[in-house]
């Protein structure tokens, strides 16, 4: 006998109270969360309030805030826990079937869509200036954001009731990654009312898939640290200078300077 929990990625000594090798996410400490340091630390710091079954990410003992990583396997979803894509989730009924008996990996259709709308976002932002003049002079936006994809740090979760239906993808400092949720409109294209996002202020005049692009460029704004807290009509300077208001501002600069639409 070890004495050793396993946590399907690393393994956890209970009389140490922490992993016995460092959380493989060497990017996982910053100064909005101190904690991730110390990669080593069992769910930092707060076994009672969470717990951590993949040794990759936390969850919420509550369960009101739960990602794939929450279910075994590793953080990012690529397990053999099942979870399955609900018809309700459309077009992603079309994305890629898996016949024969072979089992998908959990949102295995909505990390494809994904996949596709950053490599098409880090397209745009490097082709045209006016998007990438959104962020700082010569910070390479689109660089930053295929990174993030190639180090897994743009994921597909589910979103619970604690978080607003409006809100369709959020950054997770914890953790320091992009989540986009897989049951609501980003996939969808529908809201939790039955009518489409694409007749909301924020996307009107966009297709499905500028739509796409526009919530992964504001994300990035956010995860690059361009942009601050935004869910309470905040003013916000982008880095270009304009002043806008909340969330939806900084959505709505993006739909201009990406797009060409004005609101």
């Amino acid at each position: 006998m070890t004495g050793l929990d396993y946590a399907w990625n690393r393994y956890y000594s209970a009389t140490w109270g922490r992993f016995t090798s460092a959380d493989p996410y060497v990017m996982s400490g910053g100064l909005g969360n101190p904690q991730g340091w110390n990669r080593y630390a069992y769910v930092v710091g707060d076994p009672v309030g969470k717990f951590d079954p993949s040794g990759l990410a936390w969850c919420l003992a509550d369960y009101s805030m739960v990602w794939p990583g929450c279910y075994g396997g590793d953080g990012g979803g690529e397990s053999d826990a099942t979870r399955k894509v609900e018809p309700g989730d459309s077009p992603l009924s079309k994305a890629g079937g898996g016949g024969g008996g072979v089992t998908q990996p959990p949102f295995a259709a909505h990390r494809r869509i994904l996949s596709g709308a950053v490599e098409r976002a880090a397209e745009l932002l490097e082709v045209s200036s006016d998007c990438s003049r959104l962020f700082p002079e010569n910070s390479f936006p689109h660089v930053s954001l295929l990174r993030a994809l190639d180090e897994d740090r743009s994921r597909v979760v589910e979103f619970g009731d604690n978080i607003p239906p409006g809100v369709g993808a959020q950054n997770n400092t914890a953790v320091g990654a992009i989540y986009v949720a897989a049951n609501r409109y980003f996939f969808s294209g529908i809201l939790a009312d039955g009518t489409s996002v694409l007749d909301t202020k924020d996307f009107r005049g966009l297709t499905y898939s500028q739509m796409q692009q526009t919530i992964i460029i504001h994300e990035l704004l956010h995860f690059l640290g361009w942009v601050g807290a935004d869910n309470a009509n905040q003013q916000i300077t982008l880095p270009n200078g304009k002043v806008v208001t909340g969330s939806t501002g900084v959505t709505l600069a993006i739909k201009g300077n990406c797009f060409g639409v004005q609101e």
